[in-house]
């Protein structure tokens, strides 16, 4: 398989991680790990483990959606050909998420960031069906970017068990 980030452009191994969707659980994982030290609020395995697989299952679904809506291939980005071609291990890895998820629950998350994280998951999905899958007015809205960032915070808050005068207001 031979994908690159433009017709011409060779295949790096570096993108992996970025064309995976791998970046963005690894950042949210920093993120609350600072705010944990920076809080005094300890960030536990179980947590951590929900929140990263949480964030995935969100951008593999987001590359599969996109995927499945490419109208013209000839602009489409290394990354998004990088989706189609791998659909498959996108399916897998996405399913293992899920699987993941499930152990984690299993494994005894506590109940208050369940709590939370479906507060989050409400604000996430109205976000998905406005910015994402056009549902809203048949077009995507502009801000997508501005709404991952302010649930990318929010969930990890969730995480933690920070008190509203913990949060930096």
């Amino acid at each position: 398989h031979a994908i690159s980030a433009s017709p011409t452009a060779p295949f790096r191994w570096w993108y992996l991680p970025s064309w995976l969707g791998l970046d963005a659980p690894c950042v949210v994982s920093t993120w609350t790990w600072a705010v944990s030290r920076t809080s005094d609020v300890p960030l536990t395995l179980l947590p951590a483990a929900a929140l990263f697989l949480v964030v995935w299952c969100i951008y593999l679904s987001d590359r599969l959606i996109d995927v499945a809506r490419c109208q013209d291939w000839s602009k489409a980005t290394g990354r998004l050909r990088f989706g189609r071609e791998w659909r498959p291990l996108f399916w897998m890895c996405l399913g293992g998420c899920i699987a993941g998820l499930f152990g984690v629950l299993w494994a005894g998350l506590p109940l208050e960031v369940i709590q939370r994280g479906m507060v989050v998951a409400i604000g996430v999905s109205v976000h998905c069906l406005a910015f994402v899958t056009p549902i809203v007015r048949g077009v995507k809205l502009p801000g997508k970017e501005l709404g991952v960032g302010l649930f990318f915070a929010l969930g990890a808050y969730a995480c933690l068990d920070i008190t509203p005068s913990m949060l930096p207001l």
